[in-house]
C-alpha cells in the first residue's frame, strides 16, 4: 500500500492528531443542528447516498490499518468499525437503540462482507484498486439488495437465558 496516504506514522487514531478532521466534525453538526428541517427533508438522498458510501467507508478503516501494518484481520475490523461508528455514536447521542443491534436492513453486514472481500483480495495480491473498486461494488450491492429485496438481519436472541437473574438466585441461595 505504499504511496497512499500521506501520515502512515503509528500511534493514536488521525482524527485525534489533526485538528482539522474534528473541526470539520463539529462543524457538520452544529450545520445539521442549524438546518434540522432541511436535513430532515434530505433523509431520502442521504439513504442513498450513504448505501454508496458504505464501502468507502470500509475502505478508510481498513486501507489505513494495513498502512500501519496491522493485521489483515485487524484491517477488516477497523473497516467495519468505521464504517458502522459514525451511525452508532449518532443513535447513541440520539439516546436511540443503535441501528446495528436492531434488526433490519443490511449495513453492518454489509460493512462485514466488504471488509472481508477487500483483506481477501489484497492478502491474494490483487491490484488495490481493483480491490477497492470490487469492495466498494460488493458493499452497495449488498446493501441496497437487502433494501429492495427486504433482507433483514435476526432478532437477537439470549443464549444465556436471563443470567443476571440465575446468579442472583445461586447467591441468595448458598
Amino acid at each position: 500500500l505504499a504511496g497512499f496516504g500521506d501520515d502512515a506514522t503509528p500511534g493514536p487514531a488521525l482524527a485525534l492528531r489533526s485538528p482539522e478532521y474534528l473541526s470539520i466534525a463539529g462543524l457538520a453538526s452544529v450545520v445539521g443542528i442549524v438546518f434540522a428541517r432541511l436535513v430532515s427533508a434530505a433523509l431520502p438522498v442521504m439513504g442513498v447516498v450513504d448505501t454508496l458510501l458504505i464501502g468507502v467507508w470500509v475502505l478508510l478503516g481498513a486501507e489505513r490499518a494495513l498502512l500501519v501494518d496491522l493485521t489483515f484481520s485487524a484491517a477488516a475490523l477497523l473497516g467495519v468499525l468505521t464504517a458502522v461508528g459514525g451511525g452508532l455514536v449518532r443513535d447513541l447521542l440520539c439516546r436511540e437503540v443503535p441501528e446495528i443491534v436492531r434488526p433490519g436492513a443490511w449495513y453492518a453486514a454489509a460493512a462485514i462482507v466488504a471488509a472481508l472481500v477487500f483483506v481477501t483480495l489484497v492478502s491474494a495480491g490483487v491490484d488495490l484498486v481493483a480491490a477497492e473498486v470490487v469492495t466498494v461494488v460488493v458493499a452497495t450491492g449488498l446493501r441496497a439488495a437487502s433494501l429492495r429485496l427486504g433482507w433483514q438481519t435476526p432478532t437477537a436472541y439470549d443464549l444465556w437465558g436471563d443470567l443476571e437473574s440465575r446468579v442472583l438466585r445461586r447467591a441468595t441461595r448458598g
